[in-house]
């Protein structure tokens, strides 16, 4: 199977990315295999099966551009890096790997054969040619017979470690996705020889749990769509093997444990129901009869429809937005939106020739509501994590400017009370600022001559008064200063329009 979706990935600092989600769907036996291969290697070797699957069956030789296989490696686009692009695809080529090694798939026991039968880079073509073995060819087309492990590119794409792409791998195979969760029971053995670890490599189970499988649970739960939990199970006092506790993220496996029941909570707001959409597609006239006309409102998509020649206005567009409109819950002009934003950034990277013509297979596509669903379920949950850093950053700065105030507040106290305060002051002067202080030494030294004076001190200016006041604020109750709490001030001194404000001016602020 060959699918493209839409998926909304966060990045560690929290910022969103719309990506296109890339799947890729690769026989179960494909998964179980002993991964002797490289963490570049692996990648590569997705890449190239997605991009020759359409095909698989029709052509023997497929053709990628390399700056595509550079792209997939996070390298510039240049022939820098064009040795180690080479030498992996050599790997593929060369290492012979056995698969089906778990025996999950009971047709095919024991195969053992290369990634790639062969790969060329004509010079200075930009393109590299490359095709399957036979069996790997049946393999594919064998894949409504036996199972096959959905991938999505992207993800597989951020890993940084193999040992974590390798488990991530074998998680999604076993996750039973009806469910939304699974559990698989693996010895230490099979993990070793899936994970191609060496005869003298992490001999101690320690060792072993420590580099390989913490290391992978942590970055399959850090970057993916599944969250997987690892546990070592034992057998008398040893430690036998390792338990994968396989979930599906809250996002992803609301998309898939609540699909159906989407479909039936239907807005009581529309007048027309699906099956009442149905209903009409089977009428005994095959002339469809047009529903309830859809006009669009948004100026953005108006624009992007006319520009690119795209009619809407066919009874049978008209009717298939009809039942977009109820499946995105009245929210058809933000899916359309969606679908836009997707096209272009294909059409853009290259990837397809029409943008009307890959809008209009996109309407068409059910699983693009999915997607849709899941992007807005990722963007709301998003919305309310911003929301609270947004919340966060309003009171600190409302704390900021209470801090502001007291000091203010106090110095004026100060300013104000002199003549009562003459005697308190000279007497918590002498008694606490000594020499070696910055303000004895710095003041009451040079300005005063060594002795405190608060004729003096009333003629100081006011950023040499300052020190003082810094020093009187430790003891603030001897001077008879009462402090305004923190919820006196801001019921004294802030409303609704200064938190608004403050929230419009945080909302602008990139770095947040």
């Amino acid at each position: 199977m060959y699918n493209k979706k839409q998926l909304k990935i966060l990045k560690a600092e929290g910022i969103e990315v719309l990506q296109p989600a890339k799947i890729v769907s690769i026989p179960s036996s494909a998964i179980h295999i002993e991964n002797n291969i490289s963490l570049v290697q692996k990648k590569l070797w997705f890449e190239l099966v997605y991009c020759a699957f359409p095909n698989l069956g029709k052509q023997r030789k497929h053709t990628i551009k390399l700056d595509r296989l550079r792209e997939l490696l996070g390298w510039n686009d240049t022939t820098s890096n064009d040795k180690e692009l080479k030498e992996a695809l050599r790997g593929l080529n060369k290492t012979t790997v056995s698969w089906n090694i778990f025996g999950k798939d009971k047709k095919h026991v024991w195969e053992s054969f290369s990634l790639l039968a062969g790969c060329q880079i004509p010079k200075d073509s930009g393109i590299c040619i490359y095709d399957f073995s036979i069996f790997l060819e049946e393999r594919f087309a064998a894949m409504g017979e036996e199972a096959y492990v959905k991938i999505d590119l992207i993800i597989s794409k951020k890993f940084q470690s193999k040992y974590a792409l390798s488990m991530y791998c074998l998680a999604l195979d076993y996750l039973m996705m009806e469910n939304g969760y699974s559990e698989k029971k693996f010895t230490i053995e099979e993990l070793r020889r899936y994970f191609a670890v060496k005869p003298d490599e992490y001999k101690l189970t320690g060792d072993f749990q420590k580099r390989v499988i913490n290391m992978a649970e942590e970055e399959i739960n850090k970057i993916s769509d599944i969250n997987i939990e690892i546990k070592p199970y034992k057998e008398g006092r040893k430690i036998a093997g390792y338990k994968l506790c396989m979930s599906l993220k809250p996002g992803r496996a609301k998309d898939y444990l609540e699909k159906k029941e989407r479909f039936k909570q239907l807005s009581q707001k529309n007048e027309v129901t699906k099956s009442e959409i149905i209903e009409n597609q089977v009428l005994e006239n095959p002339k469809p009869k047009l529903l309830v006309e859809i006009d669009i409102e948004n100026q953005v998509l108006k624009q992007f429809l006319l520009e690119n020649s795209i009619s809407l206005t066919t009874v049978t567009i008209q009717n298939r937005l009809l039942k977009l409109k109820i499946d995105t819950n009245d929210n058809l002009e933000d899916y359309l939106l969606f679908l836009m934003n997707y096209a272009k950034k294909e059409f853009k990277k290259g990837n397809i020739k029409s943008l009307s013509g890959f809008f209009a297979s996109l309407l068409k596509d059910n699983t693009q509501i999915d997607n849709y669903l899941f992007y807005q379920e990722q963007k709301k949950q998003s919305e309310i994590e911003k929301d609270k850093v947004i919340t966060r950053h309003i009171n600190l700065e409302l704390q900021e400017m209470y801090e502001h105030y007291l000091s203010n507040d106090f110095q004026d106290f100060i300013s104000d009370n002199l003549d009562k305060l003459a005697t308190k002051i000279t007497k918590y002067v002498d008694e606490n600022i000594q020499p070696n202080t910055f303000v004895y030494d710095a003041i009451i030294k040079r300005k005063m001559n060594g002795e405190f004076s608060m004729q003096e001190y009333i003629n100081l200016p006011k950023s040499h008064q300052v020190p003082f006041i810094n020093e009187f604020k430790k003891n603030q109750s001897y001077f008879g200063y009462k402090t305004m709490t923190y919820a006196e001030w801001q019921s004294e001194y802030t409303d609704q329009d200064l938190i608004k404000s403050i929230r419009e001016k945080l909302l602008n602020d990139k770095r947040l």
